[in-house]
């Protein structure tokens, strides 16, 4: 079982097993396992932990022999990353924090993305260079490109909202903790693999979540998921995308 929720700043799931080859992509990661430790390589060295975080571009390989784990992606251009970097990573490739998951019993992806925002202390952004209306306005485009499925371009969303497309990157990076370009990517991988879900074709769900094909799409999962379309869908009955709301 495969279960894949996507936040604005972050991609989380649950797998019931990850034996994943050598591999790196552009989000940092977070492995929590849910009995046994796991095994990590990275480079020359390997060794067991249960609680691991992995910076962007780092190649690595994964065990985890059968032991379900929750894993949380977040994507560097986002306030969370920046938080962890500093706090937990301490701007090493790769810690083991063993010691901190005793104080918790985590039993989704989703507890613990909430758990990492705690060890990190993270505080809400400043909006205060955006006015009420500016946000309602642009919470409003936002819904509606979601509900439509249409994923317009930094340059189109600016235009729609009457902003320079500079003035609408800043405002969107405050309001939502990520840069506008990483936002749409993790839309478009979760809408695609709704698609997949439903039992449309590779190539036809790339095309309907805006790929221009299927290769295109694995490309885009692979970086940023560091796991291969032919990984995610080989037991695609039992894939599960939730909406993050």
């Amino acid at each position: 079982m495969l279960n894949i929720l996507f936040k604005e700043e972050a991609v989380l799931f649950s797998i019931d097993s990850l034996n994943a080859e050598e591999h790196r992509h552009h989000m940092l990661q977070i492995i929590y396992a849910v009995v046994e430790p796991i095994e990590i390589t990275i480079g020359e060295g390997s060794f067991h932990t249960k609680f691991v975080i992995i910076d962007t571009n780092v190649v690595h390989k994964v065990n985890s022999y059968g032991t379900a784990t929750h894993n949380v992606l977040v994507d560097p251009s986002s306030v969370l990353y920046t938080y962890i970097y500093t706090d937990l990573l301490k701007q090493q490739r790769h810690v083991c924090i063993d010691s901190d998951w005793s104080n918790y019993n985590i039993e989704s992806s989703d507890q613990l993305y909430e758990v990492i925002q705690g060890l990190v202390n993270i505080k809400s952004k400043s909006v205060e260079l955006m006015s009420l209306e500016q946000g309602e306005h642009m919470d409003e485009a936002i819904t509606e490109m979601r509900r439509t499925g249409k994923f317009y371009s930094q340059t189109e969303m600016a235009s729609r909202l009457n902003y320079s497309p500079s003035h609408f990157s800043r405002l969107f990076s405050e309001k939502y903790g990520v840069a506008y370009s990483s936002y749409i990517i993790l839309l478009k991988l979760r809408s695609a693999f709704i698609f997949i879900h439903k039992g449309y074709s590779l190539t036809r769900s790339a095309h309907e979540a805006g790929f221009s094909h299927s290769a295109h799409l694995a490309a885009v999962a692979k970086k940023t998921l560091g796991m291969s379309l032919t990984q995610i869908t080989k037991d695609s009955i039992n894939l599960k995308v939730i909406d993050s709301k």
